[in-house]
């Protein structure tokens, strides 16, 4: 196996041990607390990303971005169905769909091309840094809107 198919075999185990994590932990925390500890964690592995320059700690950080992406994703898409009236539900679920398909190969063409003109570990830097950002402003988001972050409430 090649170290890209080691890499992306590493996320599916990442997004494994995030469901059991995040199916563990369940309502101890708000979901809006969940969301930040994992938009935090993915700025820690991506700027781990940034300065590996071996396999061994490339795989568990893709594996920490694979189970961080989890801990955002299922409080996120739980609370949303609970916002959501039911019969809306199948279309904003489909529309999310839809814009993650569409996401993806946006996202390829922009790596790719960032690939040509960057060096590696500054793509990670700088996603590192865009995660960060989207964390200060999910704090503050949901600090404004009254969410308690602080206390395991919904």
């Amino acid at each position: 196996m090649t170290g890209f198919g080691l890499l992306a075999s590493a996320i599916a185990v990442g997004l494994l041990i995030g469901n059991v994590f995040v199916g563990v932990i369940g309502d101890r925390l708000s979901y809006a607390w969940t969301i930040l500890i994992g938009m935090l964690g993915m700025v820690v592995m991506l700027a781990g990303l940034s300065m590996t320059q071996t396999l061994a700690p490339a795989l568990l950080m893709t594996a920490g971005l694979g189970m961080m992406a989890m801990i955002i994703q299922v409080p996120m898409v739980t609370r949303l169905q609970r916002a959501v009236p039911m019969h809306y539900q199948g279309r904003v679920f489909a529309t999310m769909n839809a814009v993650v398909t569409i996401a993806i190969p946006l996202a390829a063409v922009l790596a790719g091309q960032a690939l040509v003109s960057l060096p590696v570990p500054v793509i990670f830097r700088i996603a590192a840094l865009g995660s960060l950002i989207a964390a200060v402003l999910w704090l503050g988001i949901s600090i404004r809107s009254h969410v308690k972050i602080w206390h395991g409430s919904h």
